[in-house]
Order: structure tokens, then C-alpha cells, then sequence
């Protein structure tokens, strides 16, 4: 009897674990499924369309869920829109000639010249030059609609898709597009669910790698630390963080790895300051925070969200503040953490972290 109640047990403990390693698998899935299509819109809201087309096909390779395909199905389609779009501007603006004038918005602008793709325009008496990466989404709706009717409904489209996708774009003019396309008998049902889709972060500009700079992501300046059962000790990077060949300090944190792992910076903070940090490729699931310069476990975190964005964090007056991406984030206390408190700045590296620290530098207030 024992002997099949035995049986019995390691059957229910083996059918648990693989129950969870599904579980997790499953997780893991969604988790890489729903990165793929944020790196899409954010290539999108960068106007890269080089990497948006990249993006989409590694997306691709992911399809079997089906909500997953309908929503890949749909910036697929939008993008398409999008880059025949770009396509559009850079024709109205060769279409120009030194004697016109556009009007943007309420505004009239004069147009210099159009070469290798930099825009020239005189507004207010001054020059002013564009790339695709820079031309305000206006002034890219006035050179699309140089060769495409602004009042054709199946224009409209093309017009909509920009706006909701750029990061420049206004959502509630996509909207307008899309109702005004729908009304002119264009099918945009399939499309609007992208209207309330989570917008991606604006796009980060990375700065050159100064000697100061890249001293303060020199290896030396960090240092991994373990939880254990007497708080948190120090270890050796391992690897685990190392300085590329950019003199970036990037993170790669093994699925394996079994223990709770935090990247600090080496010197401790007192008083108010603030740190502004470039992450690039941050998975999901990981935290930046003012975490306590010794073993105790205790600080202030904020929860980052996946991609590459600028992370602003700081104390003044007593008060511990964060921005992500320019919009401010909910910092959250851990254990029995003192607003005045000397800690240290780091990263919580769950199994299977990575990120990259592209840019770090700190001031005193």
C-alpha cells in the first residue's frame, strides 16, 4: 500500500513540475511574442523603415497564437501603408521648386531646396533642414499630399497609418482618417484596434562614447550581487556584464541562473541627485532602483517595461522621482526603505535578463 501511495506521489509531483515548465514555456512565448511586435512599432515610430521590415519578418517566425496573428496581420498591413507613405513624402518634396510655397498648418513656408534627402525650408525668415527622422509630421503630410489627393478616401488610409504609428503622429487624427476613409466606403474595420494599442517609447538618441563615459561603464565601476539568507553579497561579473566592443556595458543574465542577481554601480549616493541612464534591449520583467548600499535588502525600484528608452531617477527634497521614456513611472518602496537613505544605483537581473547600459551619468542637486 505504501509503496503505491509512494508511486502515486512522484507521479502527482512529476505531472506538477511538468505542468509548470509548461507554464512557463507558455509565459516565455507570450513574453517573446509580445516584444516582437513592440520593437515593430517602435522601429515604426522611429521611421526606420530598414529595421521595421526586419522586425516584421523575425515576428513572423513567431506566428501560432491566434490573437498573436491578428495584431501581427495588422501592422503588417499598416506599415505597408506606412512605408508606401514615405514613399509619397520624398516624391512631393521632388516635385517642389525654389518659386513655392507650402502651406503648413496656418503657417506658409518657402521651400529652398530638396538634395540627398535633406528638406530645406525658410520659415520665419530662417533656414531650416530636414531628414525623413526630423521633418515634423505636418510638414510630412504636406509633402504626401503633394502627389496624393488629401481628399481621396482611399488616401486617407496611407495618412491615418502614419499618424498612429509615428512617433511624431496625433492618434486622435488617425482616428479622424480612419472614420473619414470608412466614410468614403474603405474598409478599415480590421485597422482601428491599433488606435488603443500601447504607443511605444520615443526614439533615444545615443551619445558618443567620451572617455569619461566610458569610464563610468568600465566593469571596475560595477559589481554583481547575490540575495542569500544574510542579505546580499558581493560577486564577481562572470561575464554576466562586460563592456562590448562600443564600450557599452551590456547584461546577459542566463536562463539557468537560479539565484536573485543585482548590477550595482560601485559609489554609494547620498543627498539628492540624479541619474540619467540609456538602456537599450531591456526585457521585460527587470527593475532599475536606489538599492541599500550594504547587505540589507531594502530601496526603492521602479519597473522597467521592454525596449530601449531614457530613464531619469532621482531624489530632491527627500522625494525619489522617475521618468521613463519622459513620462513619469511609479516608484515603489522595498521593505523598509528611508526616502534619505545613502544607497546605491542598479538593476534587479531576474533569470534570462538583458539589457544594455549605453549611457550613465550622475549629478548632485
Amino acid at each position: 500500500m505504501n509503496t503505491l501511495v509512494l508511486h502515486f506521489t512522484k507521479c502527482v509531483l512529476f505531472a506538477g513540475l511538468i505542468f509548470g515548465a509548461s507554464i512557463l514555456a507558455a509565459e516565455r512565448d507570450d513574453e517573446e511574442r509580445a516584444t516582437a511586435l513592440a520593437d515593430i512599432r517602435a522601429a515604426a515610430a522611429g521611421r526606420d523603415l530598414i529595421a521595421v521590415r526586419e522586425k516584421l519578418a523575425a515576428a513572423g517566425k513567431l506566428k501560432g497564437k491566434a490573437e498573436y496573428d491578428v495584431e501581427l496581420l495588422r501592422l503588417e498591413e499598416l506599415c505597408d501603408y506606412l512605408e508606401k507613405f514615405w514613399q509619397a513624402v520624398e516624391r512631393g518634396a521632388k516635385t517642389l521648386d525654389g518659386t513655392q510655397e507650402l502651406l503648413i498648418g496656418e503657417e506658409r513656408v518657402a521651400f529652398v531646396e530638396f538634395e540627398n534627402g535633406t528638406l530645406v525650408l525658410r520659415v520665419k525668415g530662417q533656414n531650416r533642414s530636414y531628414t525623413s527622422k526630423t521633418l515634423p509630421a505636418k510638414i510630412a503630410l504636406t509633402l504626401s499630399q503633394q502627389v496624393m489627393k488629401p481628399e481621396a478616401a482611399a488616401n486617407k488610409v496611407f495618412f491615418g497609418a502614419f499618424l498612429v504609428l509615428d512617433a511624431r503622429g496625433d492618434v486622435d487624427l488617425a482616428r479622424k482618417m480612419f472614420s473619414e476613409a470608412s466614410a468614403g466606403g474603405v474598409e478599415v474595420k480590421r485597422l482601428l484596434p491599433e488606435l488603443d494599442a500601447e504607443r511605444p517609447l520615443p526614439p533615444i538618441e545615443i551619445p558618443p562614447l567620451t572617455p569619461a563615459l566610458k569610464n563610468q561603464l568600465a566593469e571596475k565601476n560595477w559589481s554583481l550581487r547575490v540575495k542569500g539568507i544574510k542579505g546580499w553579497t558581493r560577486q564577481a561579473l562572470d561575464k554576466r556584464a562586460m563592456q562590448n566592443s562600443e564600450g557599452r556595458l551590456a547584461v546577459q543574465v542566463p536562463t539557468e541562473e537560479s539565484d536573485t542577481l543585482q548590477l550595482i554601480a560601485k559609489k554609494p549616493i547620498a543627498g539628492d541627485f540624479v541619474a540619467r541612464l540609456i538602456l537599450t534591449d531591456v526585457k521585460k520583467g527587470q527593475t532599475l532602483g536606489l538599492f541599500a548600499a550594504d547587505a540589507q535588502d531594502f530601496g526603492f525600484v521602479v519597473e522597467l517595461p521592454a525596449g530601449s528608452f531614457l530613464v531619469e531617477f532621482g531624489r530632491q527634497g527627500g522625494e525619489i522621482k522617475c521618468a521613463v521614456g519622459g513620462k513619469p513611472r511609479e516608484v515603489k518602496p522595498l521593505g523598509k526603505a528611508a526616502s534619505k537613505m545613502t544607497g546605491v544605483i542598479g538593476l534587479s537581473l531576474p533569470a534570462g535578463s538583458q539589457c544594455t547600459i549605453a549611457s550613465i551619468d550622475f549629478a548632485a542637486r
